[in-house]
């Protein structure tokens, strides 16, 4: 996973770089389709396509190819929506603020989660009911997190 969230910064910087939009858009497009399809060619051909459907530990590298095909395209597609919609206001228009505000915040949210998880596990050592201990971890990550967004939400756009 970790490989992942540095592949995001990568694909991050890339994009707040980009010089030329129609360039940068069309190149993201293309990146999209051939990763995405790729992706999948290479899971059906080795037969593992039914892992997407159940869960798994595993992310072979043809789940990492459709896995960036897929952000690249919801990043164009947001980035179109955000373009199109201009200065207007609305429930659209705060849902994207909010889906950018968590995006900013996905490398923290990823840290976060592995600190809270280590936190489940002590509370486990300590003999906590496992249904308490799953709630406890839950409820401080939701309000971390909720906190954390509303202020990234109020940094950009309040």
């Amino acid at each position: 996973m970790s490989i992942g969230a540095i592949a995001g910064l990568g694909l991050g910087l890339f994009l707040k770089s980009r010089t030329c939009e129609l360039h940068s858009d069309k190149l993201l497009r293309i990146t999209a389709i051939i990763t995405m399809t790729a992706g999948l060619l290479v899971g059906a051909y080795i037969g593992n396509l039914e892992e997407l459907l159940s869960a798994s530990r595993r992310i072979t590298l043809w789940k990492w190819s459709l896995y960036l095909g897929t952000l690249v395209t919801l990043t164009i597609s947001i980035s179109w929506i955000a373009s199109h919609l201009g200065a207007k206001r609305g429930p659209l228009r705060f849902s994207l603020e909010v889906v950018a505000s968590i995006g900013i915040l996905a490398l923290f949210f990823f840290v976060f989660h592995g600190l809270v998880l280590k936190f489940k596990s002590m509370l486990d050592a300590f003999g906590a009911p496992d249904t308490a201990g799953l709630a406890t971890v839950l409820c401080i990550f939701l309000v971390v997190s909720w906190i954390a967004t509303r202020r990234m939400w109020r940094l950009y756009y309040a």
